[in-house]
């Protein structure tokens, strides 16, 4: 809990990021904890590690980042590292509404990249797991890819237009999750 309260001092002043591991660093005091209070209330959190779960709440916060990408800059906040700007040569002034520059698109691409792998890295924890987070950890693997499809299909343009799952995708993701946890085939 004191690393959440600690991030969320930390949004208050801190704008920008200079580096991935510095926004990692971030995602491990914002987002992580809430995977680990999860896998503490189910009783499996010694049993399965952190690593797992990191993964997928980094991945989670990332996608949310690239996804409010705009309302972020809106309210004076870019989480996108300023190492991965430079690899794109990528300015402030690429952040501006309106359509996405060619270099913040290779950029947010590479963001996105990178929250896939994490994905990846995380998607077996639900076989470790009591089937009750099972069924939200896949829900949340699944929101958050669905979110960075819908990123990709948008072309990464995301200062134009943000993106979104629809209720219908959801409810499809939400309908797979549980043919493929409860079925007596599966």
């Amino acid at each position: 809990m004191l690393d959440l309260l600690d991030a969320f001092r930390q949004d208050q002043r801190k704008t920008r990021y200079e580096t991935i591991d510095e926004l990692d660093d971030y995602c491990r005091r914002s987002a992580n904890p809430v995977g680990h209070l999860l896998l503490e209330m189910a009783g499996c959190r010694k049993k399965v590690g952190d690593e797992r779960s990191d993964a997928i709440c980094t991945a989670l916060q990332l996608a949310n980042h690239l996804q409010d990408t705009r309302r972020d800059f809106e309210a004076g906040r870019i989480y996108l590292p300023n190492e991965v700007w430079q690899r794109h040569a990528v300015s402030e002034s690429d952040f501006v509404p309106g359509e996405t520059s060619a270099n913040l698109r290779a950029a947010i691409e590479e963001e996105s990249r990178r929250a896939r792998q994490l994905f990846d890295e995380g998607a077996s924890l639900p076989t470790d797991v009591p089937r009750w987070l099972a069924t939200d950890l896949e829900m949340f693997i699944a929101g958050g890819r669905a979110t960075l499809d819908a990123i990709e299909a948008i072309g990464f343009d995301v200062m134009r237009v943000r993106p979104t799952v629809s209720k219908w995708k959801q409810a499809r993701l939400l309908g797979g999750v549980l043919v493929r946890r409860y079925s007596p085939f599966g």
